[in-house]
């Protein structure tokens, strides 16, 4: 939408491989590392000095961040430096995620908090993808400015109208179009919640025998998973085309995760008219809405009890699919940047550049 639209927005990443385009710098990393047992998320530590030239050349007024990592002290530095407003953009529930994956003490946890909460508050505004987050912030624990914690959310494409479905007996032999079949795609690791999903496919092929289940993504602990649930077609990343034909295809979208602070695939899949089930908590809960275009569940037993419901009852199935699809509409391009560029200071200039 901002190549689109030409909006006065330009990002800048920090990524060995990527290429520069319209509204895209990249800047290659002087250095990269992984800490072991927190998820394996790789570390790219940025050319200062670089991003200053940038920011300085580009005549930039203001600057938005959207990592806590080393982007993030870049960003706070060319704020100070500069002297223009910073705002932040969160993407991760760093607690959640540490939470699964790391062996913190809650005294452990707090500390972080209290670290996180001197950080936001380095910021003139900062966007939240869901309630939850918006409320935390505002709360005792974190004390920040309501009047400076912008909800906010990202947008889905219009559905492509080339993309056909594909017959299920391409994925499974056995299978024919009555055939259901689940689908799960994301990263393959346990912060995602993949190891609810054998016991999930598991119970409910006591019910439905017929049952199957698609995994689209990789990831660390796609070796584990495999053993535990060897029945799953295991296809790894696919591309935006693939993801579609999928999502045209298959029923349902299982989505287990407990730290997403939004669930960009939850839109995705809607868009195609594909419902998604959910832990009823942060961004799905702020997106699906429950019995209409999915499911929000407590825990691994209502969805067990969900998924059952789903695929015994075909009026239903249609029904969601269609609230899915009517769904995705509040998820359009111009309406969300408009209101986000609209907390930046930058309305007047979004509302010409896009006339």
């Amino acid at each position: 939408e901002i190549q689109r639209a030409n909006l006065p927005i330009d990002f800048l990443i920090c990524h060995p491989d990527a290429q520069t385009e319209p509204h895209l710098y990249v800047t290659q990393p002087l250095t990269s590392f992984t800490i072991p047992d927190f998820g394996e998320q790789e570390i790219h530590i940025p050319d200062l000095l670089k991003i200053v030239d940038i920011f300085y050349a580009g005549g930039y007024d203001r600057i938005i961040c959207s990592t806590e990592g080393p982007m993030a002290l870049v960003a706070l530095f060319i704020k100070h430096m500069f002297n223009v407003p910073a705002y932040f953009f969160m993407h991760t529930d760093w607690l959640e995620f540490i939470k699964e994956t790391t062996n913190l003490a809650q005294h452990e946890r707090d500390r972080l908090r209290r670290i996180l909460r001197v950080f936001y508050k380095q910021f003139a505004g900062v966007f939240v993808l869901n309630e939850d987050h918006r409320d935390w912030l505002v709360g005792h624990q974190m004390q920040l400015d309501q009047n400076k914690v912008f909800l906010t959310a990202h947008h889905i494409q219009p559905r492509n109208p080339d993309i056909k479905p594909i017959r299920k007996s391409k994925l499974f032999e056995d299978a024919d179009d009555n055939t259901p079949i689940l689908l799960f795609a994301s990263r393959l690791s346990q912060e995602k919640g993949i190891f609810d999903l054998p016991k999930v496919y598991y119970q409910v092929r006591k019910v439905i025998p017929d049952l199957r289940i698609v995994i689209a993504g990789s990831g660390p602990a796609e070796d584990e998973l495999k053993k535990q649930l060897p029945e799953a077609l295991y296809m790894g990343w696919l591309d935006k085309q693939q993801m579609c034909e999928l999502y045209t295809s298959l029923d349902l979208h299982v989505f287990p995760s407990r730290f997403d602070t939004f669930g960009n695939i939850i839109i995705e899949s809607f868009v195609h008219g594909m419902p998604v089930i959910a832990y009823n908590c942060k961004g799905p809960k702020s997106i699906i809405q429950h019995g209409k275009s999915g499911f929000l569940v407590n825990d691994i037993e209502e969805m067990i009890s969900h998924i059952i419901q789903f695929f015994s009852d075909s009026a239903l199935r249609e029904h969601m699919k269609e609230q899915a699809q009517q769904r995705s509409n509040d998820y359009q391009a111009e309406p969300i940047m408009a209101k986000f560029l609209e907390n930046l200071k930058l309305a007047k200039t979004y509302i010409t550049t896009s006339a």
